[in-house]
């Protein structure tokens, strides 16, 4: 029987460090036209390469001494961040799959991040269409992302197959794959030489049954 492939988004089909360079970009053009702030995107980029996670834009705005810079401030750019309309690209092996399976297949996508954030990517990426269910973990709310079960038992309630019939493809070792191992999914691991994840180790609940390192070699195992 026909699998249903179920895609996570970030890291899976576009390079997330691409978002983050876009919203980066986002960010600068605003600090230009409204502070006069010259260079934000380079600072906060080089920072971002050398590991910096947390604090970024805290990170980055200390790096120009003469500029003052509050709480509010922060808040605004984080917010500048994650809703900006990002310029983001599918890998080339994504667009094949998604070409390729969508002519065989039932597709399905869930993905976890900041509801208008993943939106607005699907939107940039001109996708949503390819997928016969989407299910963007927000829309329950923060405690409903990955390693949550939940969306993973509406996605087989959806298409009313059983948990054989479906396989997972995501990026991140350390809390996707839980929840369709305990459902008895198939779990393909895609691992991306500059993925936030590749190089994250599993645990013994969420490791993956297959790693693969392009989506073109899922033709070996769908």
């Amino acid at each position: 029987m026909d699998k249903i492939i179920v895609f996570d988004l970030d890291d899976t089909l576009y390079l997330e460090q691409d978002f983050v360079a876009s919203g980066f970009k986002a960010v600068d053009e605003y600090l230009k036209t409204n502070y006069s702030l010259n260079d934000f995107f380079n600072v906060a980029w080089n920072l971002f390469l050398d590991g910096d996670r947390g604090f970024i834009f805290n990170h980055s705005l200390k790096k120009f001494p003469n500029f003052s810079y509050s709480d509010e401030l922060v808040e605004k750019l984080i917010d500048i961040y994650r809703n900006h309309k990002p310029m983001i690209n599918l890998f080339e092996d994504s667009k094949w799959a998604l070409e390729y399976y969508k002519k065989r297949n039932k597709l399905a996508l869930i993905s976890d991040g900041y509801l208008l954030t993943q939106k607005n990517k699907l939107e940039s990426l001109g996708i949503s269409n390819l997928f016969d269910r989407i299910y963007l973990t927000d829309f329950w709310g923060k405690n409903f992302w990955k390693p949550n079960i939940r969306a993973f038992v509406h996605t087989e309630s959806f298409f009313g197959k059983g948990s054989n019939n479906f396989v997972y493809i995501s990026d991140n070792p350390e809390k996707d794959f839980i929840a369709p191992n305990k459902l008895g999914w198939d779990t393909i691991q895609i691992k991306r030489d500059r993925g936030e994840y590749a190089n994250k180790t599993a645990t013994k609940e969420g490791k993956p049954n297959i790693v693969i390192e392009t989506l073109f070699k899922l033709k070996d195992y769908i």
